[in-house]
């Protein structure tokens, strides 16, 4: 993981629950608030209500008396009789417009000592309705009787949420970057495991590929120092081959180590030039030629590209083609067949080398250049390497504003297509 993703997410994530919390606490407390102020409300308007209630003159012998007059200490028979409902109807909506409440709600006159309702609009909530804390006893009314104004709103808590949505979103933003977070987390945790598997991989291959040359050198030297040896010069010419080869492959390995690593930290400088293409590829078939005869191998080319001058790193495209090229002769359980062509489009070259070698399935294709990356090869024994070579297959030709694909079948082949721009 990079070293900066680490603390980055790491702060991203305390942000995010300091914000959870803090936003949690400001909702309770708004939500508190805001619903104070509503009860406020309420009150306000079922006192107003009251009042306007008592100053109701029902039109009675005494057209000067209203209703706490007259009604003052006299039992309750109906109410209804005495007030309208349509005058009822008619204060409330207007009081409750006036203090702003907005919402559904269900009112009525009830009287408290019998649970029924005696006056009002109700419906479907009546048992909630006697049950609300928004009401008022009508004593300046009716002293002789327990009755009450009352009010329920069935939205009420949902309605005052509304008015404090700012903070529900912010909890909502905080917790998805929580989760973005801690996903994040979980993904890179991972691809480190993977990474790290994959190194330790590396690191055995290395071994092995180190290993191997320098025990022949090992070995080769002690001869040399044999008497005996001394009489044979052909013996001698022959452990010296050895001795040349095996150190060849060691500075091979070395520099291709050396040329990742110098890419990684974007340190490759690229002495490019205008070459023939043919003629490089020409070349580094020749490199292979005595290795395919060992084994009846073979390569056909056809080269149907009419531009095939491209301004590229000699080195690095020579080595872009022979691991290509190499790993079409390694991974094959048959005699090696490639076929090596090259054609045109409008902006640039196109290369193609195609094989008869054991495939590579959909799953690994996905994988096949990233660094470390290597196929498991199956009943093909004692294949080694670093699994940096199509990695730095794709990474050179990225470098020269190419690109290179892959299609490939299990047990049928693979083809990989170079394109490399005029």
């Amino acid at each position: 993981m990079k070293k900066n993703i680490v603390p980055a997410i790491i702060t991203i994530s305390l942000i995010s629950l300091i914000g959870v919390f803090i936003s949690e606490v400001a909702l309770q407390k708004d939500y508190e608030i805001k619903k104070s102020r509503f009860n406020s409300k309420v009150t306000e308007a079922l006192l107003s209500i009251v009042d306007q209630l008592g100053n109701y003159n029902p039109g009675t012998s005494d057209s000067s008396m209203s209703i706490k007059d007259s009604y003052c200490c006299s039992a309750v028979e109906n109410i209804g009789e005495i007030i309208p409902i349509q005058y009822f109807d008619s204060i409330v909506k207007s009081e409750f417009k006036k203090h702003s409440i907005n919402i559904y709600y269900e009112y009525g006159i009830f009287c408290n000592n019998h649970n029924n309702m005696i006056l009002g609009e109700f419906g479907k909530y009546k048992n909630n309705l006697l049950k609300s804390i928004h009401s008022l006893r009508l004593t300046c009314l009716w002293e002789r009787e327990s009755v009450s104004l009352g009010v329920y709103f069935p939205d009420e808590n949902s309605y005052i949420n509304d008015q404090s949505s700012y903070w529900l979103f912010s909890i909502i933003i905080f917790y998805i970057i929580l989760t973005l977070s801690i996903a994040t987390s979980i993904y890179y945790i991972i691809k480190e495991r993977k990474l790290s598997i994959l190194k330790n991989n590396f690191i055995n291959n290395m071994a092995h590929e180190f290993k191997t040359p320098m025990s022949t050198i090992a070995l080769t030297s002690e001869l040399l120092f044999k008497p005996e040896i001394y009489e044979s010069h052909d013996k001698i010419s022959q452990y010296a081959t050895i001795i040349h080869e095996e150190n060849n492959k060691l500075i091979h390995n070395v520099d291709r180590i050396l040329q990742i690593a110098l890419l990684e930290k974007g340190k490759l400088k690229l002495n490019k030039e205008n070459i023939d293409v043919h003629s490089v590829l020409n070349s580094v078939i020749k490199n292979f030629s005595v290795k395919l005869e060992n084994i009846n191998g073979k390569i056909s080319t056809n080269y149907s590209a009419t531009k095939y001058y491209i301004n590229v790193d000699n080195l690095h495209f020579y080595n872009i083609l022979n691991n290509l090229i190499d790993n079409s002769i390694k991974y094959c359980t048959a005699q090696p067949e490639i076929i090596i062509s090259t054609k045109n489009n409008d902006k640039g070259l196109i290369i193609n080398i195609s094989d008869n070698g054991i495939g590579i399935n959909n799953e690994n294709q996905k994988h096949i250049f990233k660094q470390f990356f290597r196929v498991d090869t199956g009943n093909i024994q004692d294949i080694r390497g670093f699994g940096l070579g199509l990695f730095y297959v794709k990474t050179m030709i990225e470098e020269h504003n190419g690109t290179v694909k892959i299609q490939s079948e299990i047990n049928k082949g693979s083809n990989f297509e170079i394109f490399l721009p005029f």
